[in-house]
Parts: C-alpha cells; structure tokens; sequence
C-alpha cells in the first residue's frame, strides 16, 4: 500500500519541470500579475529541480515514508554554507514537538535533532554561523553516542553493538525553535537557540524573523506582536483520531496486528514442540 501511494503521489507533484504553480488573487485585466506569477512558478521550480540538487530525492523519500510513518516534516530556509535555499527531509524522529498542539505554526517550542561532523562544525565556525568553539574542550575532544534505556534495549533485542566513538562519530546539536523574553519588555521574541545536547554549550542564537513589517505596534510603539518565521512544514497521511499533531500511518495500524499474529505463530510452534518432545524429569 505505502509502494501504491508513492507510485501515485510521486507523479502528481513532480509532474515535468513545473513543480511550484502560484495563482493569481483579484483583477488582472491586463495580465500584469499572471506574468508575474508565471516567472515566480518558473524560478522556483528552478530552484528545487535545478539549484536544490537534494529535493526531488528527499521528496522522493518522503513520500515513501510518510504513508508508513504518518508524518514527515520538510525544512524550508537559506542555507549560507550552499548560498541558496534549501528544503530539506525531516524526519518525525528527529524533530520534538508539543503532541497536543493545534499546529505546527501553534507549537511554542520546536526541536530539530541535527548531527554534525567535525567538519561541518569547523566550516559553521570559520563562516561565523556558530560561535567560535574549536578550543572548547568538549569539541576537542570524542564525541559520544547518543544512548538511552530504550535504544539499548532494542539493540539487545536485534543483537546490536554500540560502536565505539572514533573521530568520525558525529557531534548531535539541538537546534531549538522557540520564544525568549531577552530584554526583559514582558514580550517574548522568537529565537532560534542552537545547543550542543552532551555539554549544553550554546553555540547560536538568531531571531526568526527578519522584517520590520513582522512586528506589530500599538498606538504607544508597544510591541504587540511578532510574526515568526516557520521553517517547517507537515505533511500529514491520516490524522490522529486523538487529536495530536503527530498523524499515523501504516505501520501504526499494522502493528498491534503484527504482534498478534507474531504471538499466534510462536504458542503454535511452542504446543507442536511441547507435544513432539518427550518432557518430564528423570
């Protein structure tokens, strides 16, 4: 089913080189919007199937994981290390949000789990995109894996070996969406605060919006609101009878029948032993 729905949807969004369509809202009598509606469509389809060399092959697993999962997340931003913008698969494993919130617009705090090497770590410093931490003693020295009870677990389970931390192992930020009341106006601003998940050492902090016009005064030049940037989007499969913002898929609905059947087959297998084996004790 997850293979029929790729096979489908696949071809409906990647349809030839006209990937993204505007539309054109109100009049247009002489036709000066549609022109410049049509040159939009034509650069950004440019820049997803030409500039972002990466999108048509994320997408491509997205739509693959999505129907098996329930929900992936694609993040939309600049990349200055590439020089142009990018959008980029997000695992649902790997970004944490609030499960009862209304959106992901409405979530307060986003974390996006991201793993750097040593050098792209040195690259973001050397850019000026993180602070400078290259003589920090944690950056100097391994990096350790990420380990909890439940992973070891799964890898006892699958007869899995934690490998052992080499120069290779890379280093897992947490890149936090979220709000901070730094200047103390009563008012929290949308921030992005980037952190290193075993030392805590904060290596960014930026603000997610970047026009005047995202922020709304009163009569007084108090600030009322601030309209922030999102960097994600959902794509959602079935929604959540439960009213999460995590959707299922799938393999949720799979599951429990796979387990039931799974310990169907091992009592049956286990009465045929017990009943073709002499038992007792001697």
């Amino acid at each position: 089913a997850a293979m029929q729905f790729h096979a489908r949807a696949y071809p409906a969004i990647v349809n030839g080189r006209s990937v993204v369509q505007c539309r054109v809202i109100g009049a247009d009598p002489e036709g000066i919007l549609q022109a410049r509606s049509d040159r939009i469509s034509a650069h950004m389809s440019w820049q997803l199937l030409e500039q972002d060399q990466n999108w048509e092959a994320e997408h491509d697993r997205a739509l693959l994981n999505v129907p098996i999962v329930g929900t992936a997340f694609k993040k939309s931003y600049y990349d200055p290390s590439k020089g142009h913008n990018v959008s980029e698969l997000v695992l649902a494993k790997d970004l944490v949000l609030n499960y009862w919130a209304k959106s992901v617009d409405a979530c307060p705090v986003k974390t996006h789990i991201i793993p750097l090497f040593r050098n792209d770590i040195h690259e973001r410093c050397r850019r000026g995109i993180y602070r400078d931490i290259l003589e920090e003693s944690w950056y100097t020295s391994t990096a350790q894996p990420t380990t909890s009870q439940q992973s070891d677990a799964a890898d006892r389970r699958a007869g899995l070996v934690q490998p052992e931390s080499t120069d290779i192992t890379p280093f897992i930020f947490l890149e936090q969406h979220c709000s901070l009341d730094l200047d103390g106006d009563g008012y929290a601003e949308p921030y992005i605060v980037t952190i290193e998940e075993q030392s805590r050492y904060v290596v960014r902090i930026v603000t997610r919006f970047n026009r005047i016009e995202d922020v709304e005064y009163n009569d007084k030049r108090q600030v009322i609101r601030i309209r922030a940037m999102e960097y994600f989007t959902k794509i959602p499969f079935i929604p959540s009878p439960d009213g999460g913002i995590m959707d299922i898929g799938f393999g949720v609905l799979l599951g429990p029948l796979n387990e039931s059947v799974s310990s169907l087959i091992n009592q049956l297998i286990d009465s045929g032993t017990m009943s073709n084996t002499a038992g007792g004790f001697l």
